[in-house]
């Protein structure tokens, strides 16, 4: 008697592959076995682990039928890719439902589907930064991050949030670009300062427009710039003093106050509504220097006392 009985095994031919953008197909196939080949016989497939929609609604499934003599036979699946992030998938085709005399062996083979769709995020290096003045230039750098880098894309970007005059009368703007494999990028802005007071503002950069399977998460990102730009103020200690008499000499203090601290900066004084007598030479004045977070100072004056009223 002749042992016509035999098994049915199948294997991935790749066990991986990238899913491509909307409108891209990939062919995948699979090789399905028998040991025995002395009768006609058949063998039901069926896929799962990918969504329907990858095969236009409807997951594949078939018959393989092996004629007298044949110990092998291809299985062909064609997917479409999408612009969806989402997970790596694992598409399996399984075996069942063998015919007479037929058992399975291997029943499933896998192929893992690359998700190559990225997400984009957009932050500031830095969360504040002092204006300056119009000498001064300053810079700030935001980093792009992609997840995924299987593919080369783009995503433009554009600032908001100060004056164009800030950037020579036109705000930034430009386009990322990702290699293959690259997963970041660095936005640079530069802009100048001025000694206009006014409030801190923020300056966002925004990302827009991204390409093909490549989908925006953290879309904007702000560095507030501070305003060091202050207003001073000064204010005498005691309102009205005795002169006092010839020889007598009496210290007057004046309080200059600024509202802001974050740079350095300096205001000249002089005093003014008293002879030259009164205090002894030439009427003083004099240069007050505040250091980064000084808000307050003090101005002395020395008045010799005489006989006549004056008002300083």
């Amino acid at each position: 008697m002749v042992n016509d009985d035999g098994s049915v095994s199948i294997s991935a031919d790749q066990a991986s592959v990238v899913e491509g953008f909307t409108g891209d197909t990939r062919t995948l196939t699979y090789t399905v076995t028998r040991t025995h080949s002395g009768t006609a016989n058949s063998v039901d497939w069926s896929v799962s682990g990918v969504n329907a929609a990858d095969f236009g609604g409807t997951l594949p499934s078939g018959t393989i039928n092996f004629a007298v003599g044949e110990t092998s036979q291809t299985i062909t699946l064609t997917l479409t890719g999408d612009s969806t992030p989402e997970a790596n998938e694992v598409l399996t085709v399984t075996l069942g439902n063998p015919g007479a005399n037929l058992s399975i062996g291997t029943a499933s083979a896998v192929t893992t589907i690359l998700n190559d769709d990225a997400t984009v995020n957009i932050s500031a290096v830095s969360t504040s930064i002092a204006e300056g003045g119009e000498a001064d230039t300053r810079t700030l750098t935001f980093n792009v991050v992609r997840d995924i880098g299987l593919n080369a894309s783009t995503v433009d970007w554009s600032v908001s949030g100060l004056d164009a005059a800030a950037f020579g009368g036109t705000l930034p703007s430009g386009t990322v670009s990702f290699g293959v494999g690259e997963t970041s990028k660095t936005i640079t802005v530069s802009f100048t300062g001025d000694h206009v007071i006014d409030v801190d503002k923020s300056l966002t950069v925004t990302l827009a427009n991204p390409g093909q399977s490549l989908g925006i998460g953290v879309g904007t990102a702000s560095t507030t710039v501070l305003n060091d730009d202050a207003t001073v103020s000064i204010a005498a200690v005691s309102v009205d003093v005795p002169e006092g008499d010839e020889g007598d000499t009496q210290t007057l203090s004046f309080t200059l106050t600024r509202d802001n601290g974050l740079a350095a900066s300096t205001v000249d004084w002089a005093a003014s509504g008293l002879d030259a007598a009164d205090v002894g030479g030439p009427l003083p004045s004099g240069s007050v220097s505040f250091a980064v977070g000084e808000l307050s100072k003090t101005v002395t004056v020395q008045i010799v006392g005489d006989r006549s009223t004056r008002t300083l």
